[in-house]
Parts: structure tokens; C-alpha cells; sequence
């Protein structure tokens, strides 16, 4: 009996330095991890955005190889997500609250009864690459505060963070460098296209994509169109404020008539530039960089739709690296 009273004051004491503890000390954990990587913000930007790419430079997954990822419906920009599970870390959820192109994306993470935190990465162009930097902060009430001091949480993210910061760098250097993009002045013939154009969702543009080109592709195939050039997109206006587009998904065709329930679009001949991107078509942001740039600088005018024509067929060529669009600004 005297033991088990022994032990009772023990656990007594333990538990009053518990709460004394949670009660004097901070409820507000961050971390700030910063490393330089020797590419682009664009580049850098482009893999953070994209959530399916995470399993491969997370620090958790290196160090639990049990974490299983399941994409969301979106999962890159703005609204993407992803939910794990896993044998030591738990399971979770990460969604992309806010994504400001090459500059900033922000994380909301849900812990479950573990509680919910948020991340964001910052975006910084230096003289030999990108400062990127992993911010984190979890507000924790008392008593579970206590729990964080103990267990010294802040000095663990710090070294999760760094860890994670280093396998993205790791990833980004050892990817094939984008090649110079060339900007070449084209006559452009003008085409007809068959095409389904709305109001779009920048987030939601590849998913427009997939829903409508294979419903445009058997519409021309029952119709006996003609095809003159790969499925396109035709990009009406792109308004970054309000996060949309006006856009269409296009087929090239021979042809002027319309299939039953489709719409009909025409781009008119004459001068425009061109660049040939190869890489995934979620970097080709900075082909419509580069092309800005040296309108700027050679004071030209575009003319709107601007045009592009996805050339490679990603169900036959399996390396992104090898997918070639073009990029073409009609000029006034």
C-alpha cells in the first residue's frame, strides 16, 4: 500500500507540472524552413502545386514507408487535396486553401482528433536559384499544449521540414532542365475547329479537358470530320483576379459544319508567334511567360484566342518530358 500511495503522489505531481506547464506556456507552435534550389520559381512552383507529387519528396513518407496517399478529385492548385493513412504517422488530410502562381501556396492540414494546423510555401527568385521556404503553425489549447513542450513538437517540424526541403531539391535538380524556349514568328493559316466553350475555373481546366476533348473526338469521328491538327485549347481571356477563363476545347477539322449539339470556332490567318514547350502541361506557364516577355520587349500586340495545340498523344509517349505543345499568340 505504501508503494501504491508512492505512486499516487508521483502521478499527482506529474500531472500538476502537467497543467502548471500548459497553463505558463505558449498554445502557438510554427516552424520556418528555408533551402535555395537551383531552378526557377515556375519550376519549383509547378511540382509544390501538384499534390500527386508530395509522396515522392515527403520526409514522413521517408521515414514510414506505410503512409498511403489517395489523390482528391482535384488535386493540383487551389481546392486540391489528398488524404493518408499510415501505421505510425495516422491518417490525415492536406487541402491547397490558396495558390498564387510562382509565388505562394497555402495548406490546410486536418489531423483528425489530433487537431488541424496550417503550412504554406513561399516562392523567392536569388541570384543561384529559388528560396523556398516551408512555413507551419498549429494553435493547441490547454492542456494538450503541455503535450507539445514535452515532447519538443517544434524542434521535431523543424527537422521534418528542413529534411522535406532537401528531398524537394533533391527532386526538382535532378529533373531534366526545361529547354530555351524560342520564340518564332509564324504565318498562322487560321482554322475551324468543332469545339465546347465556357467559363472555366483555372483550377478546373485539365479536368474540362478530360471531360469534353474525348466527346469533341467522337462527335468529328460519327459526323466524318476530317481532323487537320491535334485536339487544342482556345483561351478567350485569362483572369487571374477572379481565377477563370474563357475557354473551349477544341478539334481542328476540315470542315465548317457542325456536328448535332456542338459548337463551331474559327481562329483567323495571319501573323503570330510560336513556341514549341515540351514538358507536362502543367508547366507550360512558362511558355505563356516567355511569350509575354518578348512581346513586351519587342512592343507587340496579341490577339485573343490564344491557341494551344497539344501535339503528343500522352497515352502513347509515357515520358511528360517528350510532350510537345505548341503555343501560339496570334498578333494584331
Amino acid at each position: 500500500m505504501k508503494v501504491l500511495k508512492i505512486l499516487g503522489s508521483l502521478l499527482l505531481v506529474l500531472a500538476a507540472i502537467f497543467l502548471v506547464t500548459g497553463a505558463v506556456s505558449r498554445k502557438d507552435f510554427k516552424t520556418s524552413q528555408s533551402i535555395i534550389i537551383d531552378a526557377t520559381p515556375a519550376q519549383v512552383y509547378t511540382v509544390v502545386n501538384d499534390l500527386s507529387t508530395w509522396q515522392s519528396w515527403s520526409p514522413w513518407v521517408e521515414e514510414d514507408p506505410t503512409v498511403t496517399p489517395k489523390m482528391g478529385a482535384t488535386y493540383v492548385g487551389e481546392g486540391g487535396s489528398y488524404s493518408w493513412t499510415s501505421e505510425k504517422m495516422g491518417a490525415g488530410e492536406c487541402t491547397i486553401t490558396a495558390s498564387i502562381k510562382d509565388k505562394q501556396i497555402d495548406n490546410h492540414l486536418n489531423f483528425g482528433p489530433q487537431g488541424e494546423a496550417d503550412a504554406k510555401f513561399t516562392f523567392e527568385t536569388e541570384e543561384t536559384g529559388t528560396k523556398t521556404t516551408w512555413h507551419f503553425h498549429s494553435h493547441v489549447d490547454f492542456p494538450m499544449n503541455a503535450a507539445m513542450v514535452f515532447m519538443g513538437f517544434e524542434k521535431m517540424m523543424d527537422k521534418s521540414y528542413a529534411r522535406g526541403l532537401e528531398l524537394l531539391k533533391e527532386k526538382i535538380e535532378a529533373m531534366p532542365k526545361t529547354p530555351t524556349l524560342e520564340v518564332k514568328n509564324i504565318d498562322y493559316p487560321g482554322q475551324h475547329f468543332v469545339m465546347n466553350r465556357k467559363t472555366v475555373a483555372i483550377k478546373d481546366v485539365a479536368e474540362f479537358y478530360q471531360k469534353n476533348l474525348p466527346t469533341l473526338f467522337e462527335a468529328c469521328t460519327k459526323a466524318k470530320l476530317k481532323m487537320t491538327d491535334m485536339p487544342s485549347g482556345l483561351f478567350y481571356s485569362w483572369d487571374e483576379e477572379n481565377a477563370s477563363s474563357d475557354m473551349a476545347a477544341a478539334i481542328p477539322v476540315s470542315s465548317a459544319a457542325v456536328p448535332k449539339g456542338m459548337e463551331l470556332g474559327k481562329t483567323n490567318p495571319g501573323k503570330a508567334l510560336q513556341i514549341d514547350y515540351y514538358g507536362d502541361y502543367s508547366g507550360t506557364a512558362e511558355a505563356h511567360e516567355a511569350m509575354e516577355s518578348y512581346m513586351k520587349a519587342n512592343e507587340l500586340t496579341m490577339s485573343w484566342p490564344v491557341i494551344e495545340t497539344y501535339v503528343t498523344d500522352p497515352t502513347i509517349e509515357k515520358d511528360p518530358n517528350k510532350w510537345l505543345t505548341k503555343v501560339i499568340y496570334p498578333l494584331q
